[in-house]
């Protein structure tokens, strides 16, 4: 299988697309010239301790979400949720496996954001550090909502 290789930024603009990357077979003579930080796939050991903490969060903020989405949420706001955030259906597709429509899926999934937003405003998860998660989006009352 051909490894990508990049082409230089100069490359991108003569071209005129800065997204185009021409793909050319490497052999592995050549990748195994290359230092090993700029090999396929490897990390600094700071971003490996990065990637290890937020997947401890990421892990301790989904068992908060599945324990308040059963607590105080309606089942049918968490079907929807469950359906479209944590199986990745659309609300079309969600909509067609509830037997509902489409915008009553997506008005059930903001209502059930809603309240789980008011949750974590009362009682915020509790980061594996012991510290208290509530990064300022969570108080925003529409995801989309302009900044004071």
């Amino acid at each position: 299988m051909p490894y990508r290789k990049e082409m230089s930024q100069t490359r991108h603009a003569a071209d005129g697309d800065p997204g185009f990357v021409r793909e050319e077979p490497v052999s592995p003579e050549e990748l195994s010239e290359l230092p090993e930080s700029c090999r396929p796939g490897w990390e600094s050991p700071e971003e490996q301790r990065r990637a290890f903490r937020w997947s401890r969060i990421r892990r301790v903020l989904l068992e908060w979400v599945r324990r308040a989405m059963a607590e105080h949420l309606s089942v049918r706001e968490r079907d929807a949720l469950t359906l479209v955030y944590f199986e990745g259906l659309n609300c079309r597709d969600a909509g067609y496996r509830l037997g509902i429509h489409a915008s009553t899926v997506s008005r059930r999934c903001q209502t059930g954001i809603e309240i789980l937003r008011q949750v974590a405003l009362r009682r915020p998860p509790r980061l594996p550090d012991g510290s208290l998660w509530c990064p300022a989006s969570v108080s925003r009352a529409r995801k989309n909502a302009p900044r004071t």
